[in-house]
């Protein structure tokens, strides 16, 4: 799990944060998902992608954004060492056949749509997508110690509402697949303002939530942390 979080970037990230300001560390939390919304947002409004692209961008921001959350339920120092073994698993097996079926649906619409994003911009797109839910996974579950309030099963759960994007996705590539170019754009548009409100909804959801907690229990939080940096 440590080579996992490096390879990530966690370390470096937290090692970042700690320099700055907690409002503007919180700030920029937020500013990572409106930018990783508006990149596939400008590139399809200006023709360099299509819906399908982003289709399947959506399908592989769910596959990261599972993996962190099962990473968030195998790190957490709360709950009890049955939801520490349950929820891993449960997310595992869950996200996995949910991310497989609608993979297949989300490369059927995509090449029935067409693509024309290349390399670069996936690597742009899909990069700042990985650095925004890097910093979310770095900012709040690892330096604001929200791992040690916050339950395994509470770690998986956020991840769900994530799913509504991808879902939309499908569903409008598949009603917009014989449409014209112009009409697709304007769903895709659509789509992407409504995955950027659900984003910054959970994200703002998991900061408050995971505060109140953290104001509510610090000396158990203090205890865990003591009590996991000893071990």
């Amino acid at each position: 799990m440590n080579v996992l979080l490096r390879l990530i970037g966690v370390p470096v990230l937290q090692a970042l944060i700690a320099r700055l300001p907690r409002p503007v560390a919180r700030a920029l939390g937020a500013v990572l998902v409106v930018c990783s919304s508006l990149l596939p947002f400008g590139a399809l409004a200006t023709r360099q992608i299509t819906l399908g692209d982003v289709v399947l961008v959506y399908w592989i921001e769910s596959v990261l954004i599972f993996g962190w959350s099962i990473i968030r339920a195998r790190t957490s120092r709360a709950g009890t060492d049955e939801t520490r073994r349950f929820a891993p698993l449960f997310g595992s097996v869950f996200f996995g056949i949910w991310s497989l079926v609608m993979g297949v649906w989300a490369i059927i619409i995509a090449v029935s749509i067409g693509l024309t994003g290349g390399v670069v911009q996936y690597v742009v797109i899909v990069g700042a997508i990985l650095l925004s839910t890097s910093y979310s996974l770095a900012y709040q579950w690892f330096f604001r110690g929200q791992r040690d309030v916050v339950s395994p099963i509470m770690a998986v759960v956020p991840a769900i509402p994530r799913c509504l994007p991808l879902m939309a996705g499908t569903l409008v590539g598949a009603f917009t697949s014989t449409l014209l170019t112009d009409e697709q754009v304007r769903a895709g548009l659509l789509l992407i303002a409504f995955r950027t409100v659900v984003d910054i909804v959970v994200q703002l959801a998991l900061d408050l939530i995971g505060e109140r907690r953290l104001a509510n229990d610090v000396p158990t939080a203090a205890g865990r942390r003591a009590t996991a940096e000893a071990g």
